[in-house]
């Protein structure tokens, strides 16, 4: 009896001991990989903070607690390609590009399913390919296999689009246009965003360009991304001027994800109307746009525009009726029916439009374009007067002082027109060069030659590629007696305009004196 109990205590004593072992044993891995993943999780913060040496130094203390571990060896090999591509010793860079390919293979070993370390690899052996060729040109360079890991990337990840673009750039610099093409017309396909990418690259041409519209007919007739994938096919359809079928695929966008749709959206589809000379859908469009604009004035503006722009402004005062009756009209969009009788030459009309508003309540803006309108028939006085209006009721609107200033200076009021291009330059939110050289012109005429000089220097800041901003410096230089500067001048206007006569024989008679 006494032997069995000392068997069973035995035994419980042997349970206990393994067990506390096996809890020992586990606490050790355990603290090691808290330990691994300590450095780990540093080595990351590193990463972002672009410390890409100390990241290594991290990384190594990680793998040391914790060997084996695949994001080791992944993270280990972004961090050394990093650092290739900091230096610009091309050996030292080929040097951490080969310890980035080692460690990036390691981790392709621990997991052979990971499309990302397949691409990693892709673009190391590409960037290797590439460094050795610039080390030993005469030599050899299918050692590396860029192609191999793309394509296993691939594999891997069929829709993965940054393996799928970066093959793209890797096949055009090996300048394999079929499978270039090729895969571009997949890359689209999967992506149609894509699309937009590539008209920016290089290698963009007639050739990828039809490759991109393949993919992109698949992907809207497999409903990937449809919605982007018939925007882009629009827009193509609309450079050939197929207006018809660019109608038919941006109205196909828009019935996806309609919750997207803006006032913009349909803004755009009314002008594909007015292209296609479809007036009565182009005019359910451009009123769709205001119902769901916040600023109708705002809107409003950018339909007389479009309207302009397409040649049919004659269609806008049509359209301007139909919001009349729907909408209310406020001064603004008067006015913007009064910008299109004038438009369409007719400014008779425009004015009594103009004139009718100033006598319900005078309005800046309406009297600006009387202004306007004075002008283009030479009629100083009344110009003059509506200009004057316009900058009282709206002082702080820079064009009302510089419409007000011109008309003085056309009837030789130089004291007073200098002092509203003063308040026009003085009210303006950025530096105009047109204002500058307006006010230049007009201490020209009072022979101010010293303001003349800091006007036109302010000029040539805004535009440094004007050359007759620096003829008219040349003279405005022999003006004030300053000979050698005026000579400068007129040699950077002939730098800009070699062929310019007058330059020539300027600067001849300057040089002659």
């Amino acid at each position: 009896m006494m032997l069995h109990e000392h068997l069973k205590k035995h035994i419980r004593f042997v349970v206990v001991a393994a067990i506390l072992a096996v809890s020992i044993s586990a606490s050790y891995i355990m603290g090691l990989r808290i330990i691994s993943q300590f450095f780990y999780y540093q080595a990351k913060k590193c990463f972002h903070e672009e410390k890409y040496g100390l990241a290594v130094n991290k990384l190594k203390n990680a793998d040391k607690y914790q060997p084996g571990d695949y994001n080791v060896h992944k993270k280990l090999g972004t961090a050394y390609y990093k650092l290739a591509g900091l230096t610009s010793d091309i050996k030292k860079s080929f040097t951490l590009s080969q310890k980035a390919r080692n460690h990036s293979q390691k981790a392709f070993d621990l997991n052979p399913i990971d499309s990302d370390t397949a691409y990693s690899l892709a673009i190391i052996e590409n960037s290797m390919q590439l460094l050795h060729s610039m080390q030993y040109p005469q030599k050899n360079n299918n050692i590396f296999h860029p192609m191999t890991w793309f394509n296993k990337s691939i594999d891997l990840n069929p829709n993965g689009v940054r393996s799928r673009y970066a093959l793209v750039r890797y096949l055009h610099q090996q300048s394999m246009a079929a499978e270039m093409l090729q895969n571009i017309q997949a890359l689209v396909r999967i992506y149609p965003l894509s699309y937009q990418e590539l008209k920016k690259e290089t290698f963009w041409s007639p050739e990828v360009k039809t490759a991109s519209f393949k993919g992109l007919n698949h992907a809207a007739a497999e409903n990937i991304l449809p919605r982007h994938a018939h925007m882009a096919i629009t827009s193509i359809m609309a450079e050939r001027k197929d207006w018809q079928i660019a109608i038919s695929h941006y109205r196909s966008a828009l019935q996806y994800d309609p919750y997207q749709n803006k006032a913009g959206d349909y803004h755009y589809l009314g002008r594909l109307y007015l292209k296609g000379a479809d007036y009565d859908n182009a005019e359910k469009c451009f009123i769709k746009t205001m119902h769901m604009s916040r600023d109708r004035e705002d809107r409003m503006d950018n339909i007389y525009h479009t309207f302009k722009v397409e040649g049919v402004s004659k269609d806008f005062l049509k359209f301007h009726t139909k919001i009349g009756s729907i909408f209310f009209t406020t001064p603004h969009m008067t006015i913007l029916k009064a910008r299109c009788l004038f438009d369409i030459n007719q400014p008779g009309e425009s004015k009594k439009v103009l004139m009718a508003l100033n006598n319900e309540n005078p309005h800046a803006e309406a009297y600006y374009w009387l202004a306007l309108i004075a002008e283009n028939d030479k009629d100083w006085d009344k110009m003059e007067l509506a200009g004057q209006k316009a900058s009282t009721l709206a002082p702080y609107k820079s064009t009302y002082h510089y419409i007000f200033s011109k008309a003085l200076k056309q009837q030789n009021k130089l004291e007073k027109a200098e002092k509203s291009a003063d308040l026009a330059i003085e009210k303006n939110d950025r530096p105009l060069y047109s204002l500058f050289t307006h006010r230049a012109s007009i201490r020209w005429h009072r022979k101010d030659y010293k303001g003349v000089l800091q006007d036109l220097k302010q000029s040539i800041i805004l535009k440094p590629d004007q050359a007759d901003l620096y003829a008219w410096a040349g003279e405005t230089n022999f003006k004030l007696g300053n000979q050698k500067p005026a000579e400068k001048y007129f040699e950077k206007a002939l730098k800009l305009d070699p062929d310019n006569q007058k330059y020539k024989e300027r600067y001849r008679s300057l040089k002659s004196l």
